[in-house]
């Protein structure tokens, strides 16, 4: 199975996030392992995207699992059987072509575009822990063809360890 994963995947597989059920950390914990079972990472062929795994994980701790996945990424993008790079070109006014425009007139977060995209042209499933803009785009994701697999649900009071007390 091909998958574009999140960045906030990794930080939480990375347990970057004190306020977290450790039930959210483990399905974190097991899409990146599933890396190892058979399936397969998306990247761009800009290394948009594992520039911003990059940024947001330092590998602070060299031999967790996440550290190790950037490594290997770093390494082997171009030569692993379980990493598929594609082209994602941008139009003139900087989106991604492979964007559904539905989705860039709803606000979706520019940052997650990218990923849209890459899910859009390798026809890969989204894996999202704990982004809210993956559940709250739901309906139009779903009509634009984008799959996602919200790991830790849909409801931030399950996977957040203090629920909000928002109501």
């Amino acid at each position: 199975m091909r998958l574009v994963i999140d960045t906030n995947v990794l930080m939480i597989a990375d347990r970057r996030g004190s306020d977290i059920t450790q039930l959210c950390v483990d399905s974190a914990i097991e899409c990146v392992a599933s890396l190892s079972d058979g399936n397969v990472i998306c990247l761009d062929e800009d290394d948009a995207i594992l520039d911003e795994y990059a940024a947001n994980i330092k590998e602070i701790r060299p031999y967790s699992l996440v550290a190790k996945l950037l490594i290997d990424l770093r390494l082997q993008r171009y030569s692993a059987s379980n990493i598929h790079r594609a082209p994602l070109p941008k139009n003139h006014a900087g989106e991604y072509k492979d964007c559904p425009q539905s989705l860039i007139d709803a606000n979706f977060d520019r940052s997650d575009r990218k990923f849209v995209a890459l899910a859009k042209v390798t026809e890969a499933t989204v894996c999202n822990a704990v982004d809210t803009d993956w559940f709250d785009h739901a309906d139009l994701l779903c009509r634009e063809g984008i799959q996602v697999n919200n790991l830790c649900g849909t409801d931030p009071d399950r996977y957040r360890a203090t629920p909000s007390s928002a109501g």
